[in-house]
């Protein structure tokens, strides 16, 4: 039988050995048998100890949460790498759109940049708890299961939704259902670096093979699809370039009342946070800290979507 001694033997020898991932393995499975299975989650915490999980306990982890969502079914594990980073990353189909989403570990990082546009200043530090991403901006073809009315620009399965409001998409998420949602900008800008401070994903220069823009989008969205080989280290796509995504979060220039716990939360603000920019813009203006704030009644041919997802881990944080 575990004992509170076994754990506080096992804290000891991590302690004089962080890096030993038997002894942190040993650690969560005896803490499991007294505290329940719930306590695997912490392993999502932070990008850290999810770094320094083994694969056989991360495999526990991903089950665990399974069972927390039933809405969503576990596809695979899959180590995602881009500049230098990577990271294995569980991957689920939300049952009822067959959504493919990402299940991020939490992490603190700098949001923001002091480098160049006044409202992306100043660069401050957040942490944020694990979740859900969306491989893919919103697609028409799982756009069309909810059977909401909207004024595309293009038609294409893989096509990303185009006009569609902050209020549209709230729609959508609730017929979706089982907690699918809007970020917080936050959570998006988080899951957009995948822990890289380079202005994009891949670097600090345009490359035109990761994102549409100006220069390559012949003026108009893009397939997702067209770049399933070029992710980020989360395994996210198009986070940067083809369709500007509606956040929750009202838009506050400068962050000037920045979110208390970067959580999202509906504003009343008339102007909501658009992250990831669009076909129609220069290399400078789709980079990862890019942000803008619109109506969320506005409805152009650059404005769509991602779905993000709180993780169900309250009983254990």
């Amino acid at each position: 039988m575990a004992t509170d001694h076994q754990i506080a033997q096992l804290q000891r020898l991590i302690q004089a050995d962080p890096q030993n991932v038997e002894l942190i393995e040993q650690l969560y499975l005896v803490r499991r048998r007294i505290e329940g299975s719930g306590v695997l989650l912490e392993c999502l915490a932070s990008l850290d100890s999810w770094s320094k999980t083994s694969e056989s306990l991360q495999d526990c982890v991903l089950k665990e949460v399974s069972l927390r969502h039933p809405g969503f079914e576990f596809i695979e594990a899959r180590v995602f790498q881009c500049l230098e980073q990577s990271f294995r990353i569980g991957v689920f189909r939300h049952r009822k759109t067959d959504e493919c989403l990402h299940l991020i570990p939490g992490g603190t990082y700098t949001m923001g940049s002091d480098r160049v546009i006044a409202a992306e200043k100043p660069a401050h530090e957040c942490t944020v708890k694990p979740f859900f991403a969306a491989r893919y901006p919103l697609r028409q073809k799982i756009w069309d299961m909810g059977e909401l009315e909207d004024d595309r620009q293009w038609v294409g399965e893989s096509l990303p939704i185009d006009h569609v409001n902050w209020h549209d998409v709230k729609k959508w998420c609730e017929w979706a259902g089982d907690g699918l949602r809007l970020p917080s900008e936050a959570e998006w800008e988080f899951a957009c670096r995948a822990s890289v401070g380079t202005s994009y994903y891949w670097g600090d220069s345009m490359n035109p093979d990761y994102a549409w823009y100006d220069d390559n989008s012949d003026k108009r969205t893009h397939p997702v699809t067209d770049h399933d080989s070029q992710f980020n280290a989360f395994g996210l796509v198009d986070m940067c370039g083809n369709i500007w995504e509606w956040c929750e979060d009202g838009y506050h220039p400068n962050y000037d009342t920045g979110p208390s716990d970067h959580r999202p939360r509906e504003s009343e603000a008339q102007e909501k946070a658009l992250r990831g920019s669009a076909w129609m813009h220069p290399p400078g203006g789709v980079r990862s800290a890019m942000r803008i704030g619109i109506s969320q009644n506005s409805r152009t041919s650059i404005f769509g979507a991602r779905i993000f997802c709180s993780l169900n881990w309250d009983d254990h944080v």
